[in-house]
């Protein structure tokens, strides 16, 4: 527990010292929305070649769109990944497409969804992050996911991130928060604190 006292000038000069340290290390979680935050929530080096499973209570198909749509209670699975939401909307290549593609690359063909969006209630979860909003837009090749909403929170163990849009890049593992003009990004860090320390 911290305990109140009246600090001397040498004491409160230091403080002040400290506050200001500590003022400019906060500063990425409480900047205007012209200056965005940055965090590393994003975990880093996912793999968005692997397989994409996901269930829901009802799926419709718009074969001519190249849509697969999913309603109802869905969860999609991509490694240590998981995307939950109301309505999952996947865009894909169909198979002509993806083989054409992947010959002018010089490749071979696979990893025909190229996007994926999330809508209501959208939460994203790694084992050690978290992320929710109103819709998310995961961009499967280009690696990255943007949450937007009222209020799109992230959280890494204690730590919580809150603004309204977030943009999580899933290979380098860096994220940047943004909030709507006038708004602020907020952010509550926890300090690790030592095991058996005593208040």
């Amino acid at each position: 527990m911290m305990r109140a006292f009246r600090p001397d000038n040498r004491q409160a000069a230091g403080l002040r010292a400290a506050a200001l340290m500590a003022a400019l290390a906060a500063a990425l979680v409480l900047l205007p929305v012209a200056r965005p935050a940055l965090a590393q929530l994003g975990g880093g080096n996912h793999d968005s070649s692997q397989p994409i499973e996901v269930i829901s209570d009802e799926l419709e198909v718009q074969q001519a769109n190249n849509l697969a749509i999913f309603s109802g209670n869905v969860d999609a699975i991509q490694g240590e990944m998981r995307l939950r939401a109301d309505k999952l909307t996947v865009h894909y290549r169909n198979s002509d497409q993806a083989e054409a593609q992947a010959e002018a690359a010089g490749a071979e063909a696979g990893g025909a969804i190229t996007k994926i969006v999330a809508e209501g209630q959208v939460f994203v979860s790694s084992p050690k992050e978290t992320g929710q909003g109103d819709v998310g837009v995961y961009d499967v090749e280009g690696q990255t996911i943007v949450l937007e909403g009222k209020e799109v929170v992230l959280t890494q163990g204690d730590n919580v991130i809150r603004g309204a849009r977030a943009v999580m890049d899933l290979e380098t593992g860096r994220s940047v928060v943004q909030t709507k003009p006038g708004g602020r990004v907020r952010g509550l860090f926890i300090p690790n604190q030592k095991q058996g320390q005593t208040q």
